[in-house]
Order: structure tokens, then sequence, then C-alpha cells
């Protein structure tokens, strides 16, 4: 019985080396538009101003946070796995 507590330990440990990488880059991805977003907005704030006064542009900012949400959504659930 001791056996099989320390293998399951040691293929959780596995698992959660094996999709480090997986995890990283879903919060990279996700947190990447956000402050790529808040830097352009800081640096050129003229930029911004036709992207938040068209309704378009509404749509499109709608759109784009909806796809970050529903991609790292994804993301997590291709990387947890249960064991």
């Amino acid at each position: 019985m001791q056996e099989t507590i320390i293998d399951r330990s040691r293929v959780k440990d596995e698992v959660n080396t094996l999709t480090a990488q997986g995890k990283m880059s879903s919060t990279v991805i996700t947190i990447l538009p956000i402050a790529l977003a808040v830097y352009l907005k800081l640096v050129n704030p003229e930029y911004f101003q036709m992207l938040f006064s068209h309704p378009l542009g509404w749509v499109m900012v709608i759109f784009g946070s909806i796809s970050i949400v529903l991609g790292w959504i994804f993301i997590k659930k291709i990387v947890h796995i249960e064991v």
C-alpha cells in the first residue's frame, strides 16, 4: 500500500512537471494582450481614442476580450490532467 501511495505521488509530480510549460503559456498568452494594450494606451493615448469612440471599435474590444478568456479556459482544460 505504501508503494502505491509513493507511486501516485511520483506520477502527480511528473504530471505537474510536464504541464508546467502549458500553465505558464496560458498565463503569458492571457496577460500579454492586456499588457500591450495598457502600454500602447500610456505611450500613445490617441491610438485608442478611435477604438473606444466608434461602435465597431467596441465590438472589436468585446470580441478580443471574449477570445482571450476562451483561449485561457481552453488551455487550462488541455493542461489540467487528473491523476
